[in-house]
């Protein structure tokens, strides 16, 4: 909790990790964790900036851009532009197009890490949030990918000898996949639109097939 904290203190939305304690049902821990991160974030300022340090932070945290970088397809709502201008949208529609699909990728990520029986899942949702839902990130948070990968190896290492084809070919999809993330293969080396939007688009399929998988299961489970 204190290490969640540091981080929020730094960069404030690694604080999102904290709902692991609200899908536990830890309340505690989770009131703990919001008094560390208030300590953290605000007490500083105290000795830095005071109130008026405390209103450019968030003026900081509240200044999204209104106009979306479509050339940023390391965020959701730059490639959604992207695709949007591809599609010949105004630029103003495809603003908006871009927004909104920011903000469903947002909820239907956090529903999914609720929905989800797998930790590996439960980290991949988080990090995908993490990495491209705010419109200012780059490029170097593809890091926080990391714990996924780790807990998909712990999950399912030697598993691959054991299956049946349909479970291997899904298992061998999110190996290629988080293979092509953490390395510079060959073939995004040649992607039209770039190495960086190769890599990224890698990751918001893999994120995409998860999404589908977990509410498919979902559905069924309610089904009569």
């Amino acid at each position: 909790m204190l290490f969640i904290a540091a981080a929020a203190g730094f960069k404030l939305y690694p604080a999102l990790v904290g709902v692991v304690y609200l899908k536990r049902k830890e309340w505690k821990k989770a009131f703990r964790l919001v008094l560390y991160g208030v300590i953290v974030v605000f007490v500083p300022f105290v000795f830095f900036g005071g109130y008026k340090g405390m209103l450019s932070l968030i003026h900081t945290l509240t200044g999204f851009a209104v106009d979306i970088n479509a050339d940023k397809t390391n965020t959701v709502c730059g490639m959604a532009k992207w695709l949007g201008l591809k599609l010949n949208m105004a630029d103003s529609v495809a603003n908006t197009f871009g927004m909104i699909v920011d903000y469903l990728f947002f909820i239907v990520s956090l529903l999914c890490f609720f929905l989800s029986k797998r930790k590996w899942q439960e980290a991949l949702f988080l990090s995908g949030i993490l990495v491209s839902f705010l419109p200012s990130n780059w490029e170097y948070t593809l890091v926080y990918y990391l714990p996924a990968f780790f807990l998909f190896m712990k999950k399912y290492d030697g598993e691959i000898k054991q299956n049946g084809i349909r479970k291997n070919l899904w298992l061998i999809f999110h190996a290629v996949s988080f293979g092509m993330i953490f390395s510079v293969n060959f073939f995004m080396l040649y992607y039209r639109y770039g190495l960086i939007s190769g890599v990224f688009t890698v990751t918001y399929l893999l994120i995409g097939v998860n999404m589908f998988s977990v509410l498919w299961e979902f559905v069924k489970s309610k089904a009569p």
